[in-house]
């Protein structure tokens, strides 16, 4: 196997985002690309990704592989390397304990680094094809700006949809805050939908899926019945984070 990422800040980014939620988990690299389904360390919400082969500057992956990452140690090898450089990945099947990463800054710098694979164990994860009853567009330094501001006066988040606006409702010792956002494109798929509806999350995961900051826009996907939909906007491949709802009753009482 070896492929190429050229200018790998989005791939740093992505790694970056995964050690935040799980530490040790599966990469698979086969035909589609490169995919990522796991649950966090708690087991509260979910990561989906696929970077086809057309995201990779050179793809040559002969078989289904996958290979156990200590996503920690990844992201500490690639902070090595300054922000445009260039990625390559290889894994000889003869040396099925390490992973080869080069990473080429300039014609004079070059770091080559061998990393341990790890022995994986855990549940296999399918992540479903979901419906979505709602889904809000919002430009995502301004989802980000949000929920940190959220974050500052509790630790749970209730949302409030309709078809104008999306509103983030935050209550701690200091009161309660809201912030409503008129500008957001906002898309409709179920036509049962009436006036507000309303979810309540933990702000510790909307933090982290905040702070990804892997495109510039970000899709918030909602329904009463599925867990919701955090996805960036990519050009190629897809990112996803899913997580439940928390039941609140004094969430509903301060809206």
């Amino acid at each position: 196997m070896d492929i190429t990422i050229k200018d790998g800040t989005l791939f740093r980014k992505l790694v970056s985002s995964i050690k935040d939620l799980t530490n040790l988990t599966e990469l698979t690299f086969n035909s589609e690309g490169i995919s990522v389904q796991c649950m966090d360390i708690a087991r509260v919400c979910m990561i989906d990704v696929l970077l086809p082969p057309d995201f990779f500057e050179n793809w040559d992956v002969d078989s289904s592989i996958k290979l156990g990452i200590n996503f920690e140690n990844l992201n500490n090898i690639l902070k090595l390397s300054s922000k445009s450089s260039d990625i390559n990945i290889l894994y000889d099947s003869t040396k099925q304990d390490k992973l080869l990463i080069n990473v080429s800054e300039s014609k004079t710098r070059n770091i080559e680094f061998e990393m341990i694979l790890q022995n994986v164990e855990q549940d296999t994860v399918d992540v479903p094809d979901i419906t979505h009853d709602i889904i809000v567009y919002l430009d995502t330094t301004e989802f980000q700006k949000t929920i940190k501001d959220m974050a500052t006066f509790g630790d749970k988040c209730t949302i409030l949809i309709n078809t104008e606006d999306i509103t983030f409702i935050v209550t701690g010792d200091a009161g309660m805050g809201k912030i409503k956002i008129s500008d957001a494109e906002i898309e409709t798929i179920s036509e049962d939908l009436d006036g507000d509806i309303k979810f309540t999350f933990n702000l510790k995961y909307l933090t982290k899926f905040a702070n990804s900051n892997l495109s510039e826009q970000i899709a918030l996907k909602f329904s009463k019945t599925v867990p919701f939909c955090c996805e960036y906007m990519l050009p190629i491949g897809t990112i996803k984070y899913y997580l439940g709802q928390i039941e609140n009753e004094e969430n509903e009482e301060s809206t």
